[in-house]
């Protein structure tokens, strides 16, 4: 007996060409999907170099683009991204940090201290306001203050405070003043100011205060317990007291209300 297959002449064995058209089938597809990741990866790098592009050259934008300050109330520009205190001060306030700090502030108020921290590395931002401070004493006198008003009220206002005109004068502005720093931090107290008439040339000599925060002692003396008055400020009987504390670094600073207010902020500092 024959146990051979006996196959049509010409025909291919059953199974092994269907066998091999799967597999070819199968080859096709496992390519194709492989050109599909391939092409969805080009696509993919082809983004990344586009969007590492834009990075670039927004860097560049921002390398060579200049940051605008200000500095006890005066625009500065620098295009440095980065400056330490002291640095604004020499190069911008043309002071000493070893006799001044730096503050900053936003609306009217103390967001920054800088005092003991002059080699802080500080990110320049566009429109941040600072104000030296002199850590040097501060004199008294029992000199009377003089009058003025326009040029301080604006100042004040775009320190973010809210100043008004004692009612029945034109040379007498008080505001709401939170103490940003010392002994009476937090405390919510009045001060007022009588404005000489050629501001910024001439200065408020103190400021006044309400309520009153020492016990009179007009004579000369240390800050903060001398030079204290009584009341100069109303005729009202409302209880105000004046402090004789003429900003002596004026005539070396820049003139403005963010300079004369970094004097009142060292006042409160000094307590």
């Amino acid at each position: 007996m024959n146990n051979e297959t006996n196959h049509t002449p010409g025909s291919t064995p059953s199974g092994s060409g269907e066998g091999q058209v799967q597999q070819a089938i199968r080859h096709l597809e496992e390519a194709g999907h492989r050109l599909e990741h391939a092409e969805a990866e080009e696509r993919q790098a082809a983004e990344e170099v586009r969007a590492a592009e834009r990075e670039l050259e927004q860097a560049e934008k921002d390398r060579c683009k200049d940051i605008y300050f200000y500095l006890d109330g005066e625009r500065e520009v620098t295009d440095q991204r980065e400056l330490t205190p002291n640095q604004i001060i020499v190069e911008y306030g043309h002071k000493d940090p070893a006799t001044h700090y730096l503050i900053q502030i936003e609306g009217g108020r103390e967001v920054n201290n800088y005092k003991d921290k002059g080699n802080t590395i500080i990110h320049m931002k566009d429109d941040t306001h600072y104000q030296m401070i002199s850590i040097g004493p501060t004199p008294v006198s029992d000199g009377r203050p003089k009058t003025g008003v326009d040029v301080f009220v604006e100042g004040l206002n775009a320190m973010g405070y809210a100043p008004e005109l004692l009612p029945g004068t034109t040379d007498r502005v008080y505001f709401d003043y939170v103490v940003p720093v010392g002994k009476y931090i937090g405390q919510t107290v009045k001060l007022g100011f009588i404005v000489p008439l050629d501001f910024p040339l001439g200065i408020p000599s103190g400021p006044h205060v309400s309520p009153s925060i020492h016990p009179v002692k007009p004579e000369n003396g240390a800050h903060p317990l001398h030079g204290i008055h009584a009341n100069r400020f109303t005729t009202d009987g409302t209880d105000w007291q004046y402090w004789s504390r003429p900003f002596s670094e004026w005539n070396q600073r820049k003139k403005t209300v963010e300079a004369y207010m970094g004097h009142i902020l060292h006042l409160w500092e000094t307590q």
